[in-house]
């Protein structure tokens, strides 16, 4: 038999064999999951959820059975399905591009986004309050209005001991003395001394008692300006306010490449649990993550100081996946529309979303 011949049969028999590889039991489904409340959740009896319970409903329509094998998260998943391990992968996999080189999506069965949660326990620091006064250049002016109140605490020092002969000789009690009686003009606009006799001591008292209004209301404004710089800028309205900074991201789903677009500083957590924790310690800025996953979590832990912030970003449909070829998909894709008609998806959506969204 000819070169050409075998050559022939081979490939027919590569062909037959990647056809009859593609024809999954439907007995018994091969299929994976991944905990992303609220659309998978692990519970005593089962798995639960959006994803769990809309494949439940579509295995009913066809009679169709599964095993069902859990993940740490979504790579793996979609790893297993590319390698033909697994027959479909039930989450919330979204339909990328990239993705669609070497997989099979089912029709969409729900539309989400990015957000970003932040601690939203808001605190002043001396530390802070420093900083600001430092950056705006106030520190300088502080210093100067310190000396000039040195400058006149000592002229006031000089003048007692020429005009008063009872007024003590020694310094610091004479200072002390003299510094207090300047400070309480400057912040209360009198004080219990004598005054300097004439018409120029009326005028200077009252320049004395101009300024000191003056320097108060400077301080007053400066401190509240950098108290409210300080929150302002520890308040994060979007993922742009994050640039360069500390970000929780969700091991094996679209927020680690979505972080890096962004060019944030991307730190991996394995679920969102812990992720939201270190939001809550502080060690991270924020959590970039699904936005109704996100929700859902701040619902359900009321008493953590946690909240979602910003527009959604990076919207994208929400599918089932599978191998490439596979005979699930048009059985699937007919169950998803059917459903859509029918009102069963919104009332899905009202079930387990409807929370995440007040």
């Amino acid at each position: 038999m000819s070169f050409g011949r075998w050559l022939l049969i081979a490939m027919v028999w590569m062909g037959l064999s990647a056809g009859h590889a593609q024809q999954p039991d439907t007995k018994n489904l091969r299929v994976g999951v991944f905990m992303e409340d609220p659309f998978v959740m692990k519970m005593a009896l089962g798995y639960e959820g959006f994803c769990i319970e809309l494949w439940t409903r579509i295995m009913e329509q066809h009679d169709w059975k599964c095993s069902y094998t859990e993940f740490s998260n979504a790579n793996e998943i979609l790893e297993k399905i590319k390698r033909g391990e697994l027959d479909v992968a039930v989450g919330p996999f979204y339909a990328t591009s990239e993705r669609a080189k070497w997989l099979d999506f089912s029709h969409p069965f729900h539309e989400s986004g990015l957000q970003i949660m932040i601690n939203t326990e808001r605190h002043h620091t001396l530390g802070k309050l420093w900083r600001g006064l430092v950056e705006g250049g106030h520190i300088k002016i502080l210093l100067v209005a310190a000396a000039l109140i040195l400058i006149l605490t000592h002229l006031l020092l000089f003048f007692e001991w020429k005009t008063n002969p009872q007024y003590p000789r020694e310094y610091f009690p004479g200072f002390a003395d003299c510094f207090y009686h300047v400070m309480s003009i400057c912040m209360a606009g009198k004080a219990t001394h004598r005054g300097i006799p004439g018409p120029w001591g009326k005028i200077l008292a009252a320049l004395w008692l101009a300024g000191g209004v003056a320097v108060v209301a400077y301080i007053t404004s400066t401190i509240t300006a950098v108290m409210t710089a300080n929150k302002l800028r520890g308040t994060i309205h979007g993922v742009g306010d994050l640039a360069g900074q500390n970000v929780a991201v969700i091991q094996g789903t679209v927020s680690e490449k979505a972080a890096q677009k962004y060019g944030l500083n991307t730190v991996p957590y394995p679920d969102l649990k812990s992720a939201a924790d270190a939001v809550v310690r502080r060690t991270v800025n924020g959590v970039l993550f699904d936005t109704f996953a996100l929700r859902y979590y701040d619902r359900m832990h009321p008493k953590l100081p946690i909240g979602e912030v910003g527009q959604v970003f990076e919207k994208g449909a929400i599918c089932f996946a599978m191998p490439v070829g596979s005979k699930l998909r048009q059985p699937i894709n007919q169950s998803i529309l059917r459903m859509k008609e029918d009102g069963v998806m919104q009332l899905l959506d009202s079930k387990f979303f409807e929370a995440a969204e007040n």
